[in-house]
């Protein structure tokens, strides 16, 4: 996928952990609401 900026995205430990279905499907954090979208448009 496409994430600019921080590596904290690939880092799980990083990040707040998201609720089911409410973030990053891959590392089950949350996500900003841009991404979301385009998550949700694939």
């Amino acid at each position: 996928g496409e994430y600019r900026g921080s590596n904290a995205v690939m880092e799980p430990r990083a990040i707040a952990k998201a609720p089911e279905g409410e973030g990053c499907p891959r590392c089950g954090g949350y996500v900003y609401a841009a991404e979301q979208m385009l998550a949700r448009g694939r």
